[in-house]
């Protein structure tokens, strides 16, 4: 059983997120806060581990942070006709969707048709405790971004857990249209 002080700090921590969360969206609604391309890809990155096996990475070599269900995403994007190019987005270093939470989604995919796609990958390994959190904002983001960027978060399976989430082969069908 929580302590008396865990709980007080549990319950302003919950009003400090509700807080941020709308504050944030009014001021997205206000246009006080507004999406701006202000990131740039590094020229070169050195990851250690690095991955090299997998085709179509924008990089020599990508990070190998990567669990086995992560990898089988990525070379199923990669395996697309219209996918360009890939990049794992290092976790806290990389780009950042900057809202009411800081959101790494785990990969920026670029397509034919000019299309930055980010994708958000969820393994039977999460709790998800975060998810509806990540999902908002990538929406929030691609809806403020422009046409030309989407957001998506992608579950093997138990898509629906999470509004506007989707299963792996329906998010496959949806980037070679992108």
């Amino acid at each position: 059983m929580p302590s008396f002080v865990q709980c007080v700090r549990d319950k302003i921590d919950k009003l400090a997120k509700q807080h941020k969360r709308l504050a944030f969206s009014d001021k997205i609604n206000q246009n006080v806060v507004v999406c701006k391309a202000n990131y740039k890809l590094p020229q070169t990155i050195q990851p250690i581990p690095a991955v090299t096996y997998i085709e179509k990475s924008l990089y020599t070599g990508e990070y190998a942070d990567m669990n086995p269900e992560e990898f089988s995403v990525i070379q199923a994007i990669a395996s697309k006709e219209n996918v360009k190019w890939w990049h794992r987005i290092k976790d806290r270093k990389g780009f950042c969707i900057n809202g009411f939470i800081n959101h790494y989604p785990d990969f920026m995919v670029y397509t034919d048709k000019g299309n930055v796609v980010l994708v958000e990958y969820k393994g039977a390994d999460r709790d998800g405790s975060d998810s509806q959190a990540k999902a908002e904002l990538g929406r929030i983001w691609a809806d403020n971004a422009g046409q030309k960027y989407k957001y998506f978060m992608v579950f093997l399976k138990d898509g629906d857990a999470v509004q506007g989430a989707l299963k792996i082969d329906a998010f496959l069908n949806t980037i070679e249209k992108l």
